[in-house]
């Protein structure tokens, strides 16, 4: 059996956040492209942390902590209750 931190269910989603300031990022879902998480990184570098590589923009995945219903997909929940710091 293999165990996994956060199993890939229906509550699971990717969150970009900056390693330099920690700052969390946008969110999206399992099956989105990765572009526009990293897009978001590469403005968030170029305005925040001039000449950074890319490789500071982690992306890992999140779960809804609490107050998430269902009734919308986990990462739009995400985007709309705890906007992006960047």
């Amino acid at each position: 059996m293999t165990w996994h931190l956060f199993p890939p269910d229906h509550g699971a989603f990717l969150q970009a956040r900056c390693g330099l300031c920690l700052r969390p990022g946008p969110a999206a879902a399992l099956d989105d492209s990765l572009d526009a998480l990293y897009e978001a990184g590469r403005a968030h570098l170029a305005e925040a942390h001039p000449g950074a590589r890319l490789d500071a923009i982690e992306v890992t995945a999140g779960r809804p902590e609490g107050g998430w219903d269902g009734t919308e997909a986990p990462h739009a929940w995400m985007n709309r209750c705890f906007p992006s710091l960047w």
